[in-house]
């Protein structure tokens, strides 16, 4: 999403591929970390969306809403164990299995959402690179800006190795939960209805529009995922300084404003269940 934040943004090659924009600058140091200022355990929040109407309105392409009928939405609370190694500062070794134990994780907790509503379930492959490689089906990745692409042709996601982010385990965790957000939209045809959507789409206004319902519900889904693995993950504050600052206008265009990055992934954080994250049926207003 930033250049702290994360987000990903759609791009069209032979197939679609989502791509992280550069996080947000920061516009405060980083607080001492706390306790998360809120009860983990808070119920889910009852307003998922779920009950719009099945058409768009006047900014958007007239069609139904598939994408709120995915039946990814019935999936149970995301539940999941997974001891996170250690990491010492400066040691890519660390780094890297931090950052393979982390998406190991997240294939146990999605196989199980998945099975859970009688979804086919192929885990992604990943890539963890110092610098951006050129790959057959996909073209420069991660895509030039971001700092990580999710890329359904190879059915992967390829994320910059970067050691000076900063707090790195918060930013490494939320850039892969993202992307893995957008390998769950391919498994369950979501990708495939936002390419519609945007067949449809007559303006870059109502493009824009599609492109942050997607991105928005890849950070929500990534909320949830946080919410499975809290336990073995850093303290919220961290993760809420990955949203402070600004971020260049063409990314919040169609990714979402950080502000609201960050209302769609506490989200599916409080709530931890995949039916809070539907983006396809609330108004504009709701996915700025």
């Amino acid at each position: 999403m930033r250049r702290l934040l994360l987000s990903l943004a759609a791009c069209v090659l032979l197939a679609a591929c989502t791509a992280e924009p550069p996080t947000a600058d920061p516009v405060a140091p980083l607080p001492d970390a706390r306790p998360y200022e809120e009860p983990l355990d808070s119920p889910p929040d009852s307003s998922s969306g779920l009950e719009a109407p099945d058409e768009y309105g006047n900014e958007e392409p007239s069609a139904t809403v598939a994408g709120q009928r995915r039946s990814i939405y019935d999936a149970p609370r995301a539940k999941v164990k997974c001891p996170m190694p250690a990491v010492g500062e400066g040691d890519e070794a660390s780094m890297r299995r931090y950052m393979e134990n982390l998406s190991a994780c997240l294939d146990r907790l999605w196989e199980r959402e998945l099975r859970e509503v009688n979804l086919h379930f192929i885990p992604p492959e990943r890539q963890f690179l110092r610098k951006r490689v050129r790959h057959p089906a996909c073209g420069t990745m991660p895509l030039k800006g971001s700092d990580g692409t999710y890329c359904p042709a190879a059915g992967a996601y390829f994320i910059l190795l970067d050691d000076s982010r900063r707090p790195w385990q918060a930013w490494a965790a939320t850039v892969i939960a993202h992307e893995y957000g957008h390998h769950v939209q391919y498994l369950t045809r979501i990708l495939d209805y936002q390419e519609r959507m945007l067949a449809a789409a007559t303006t870059d206004r109502t493009k824009n529009l599609v492109t942050r319902r997607l991105e928005l519900q890849a950070e929500c889904l990534a909320g949830v995922a946080l919410h499975a693995m809290r336990a073995e993950l850093p303290p919220w504050e961290e993760f809420r300084y990955l949203y402070t600052g600004s971020m260049p206008k063409k990314w919040a265009t169609d990714h979402g404003r950080p502000s609201t990055q960050y209302r769609w992934m506490r989200k599916g954080f409080r709530s931890g269940r995949p039916a809070a994250c539907n983006t396809w049926s609330p108004p504009a207003s709701s996915v700025t």
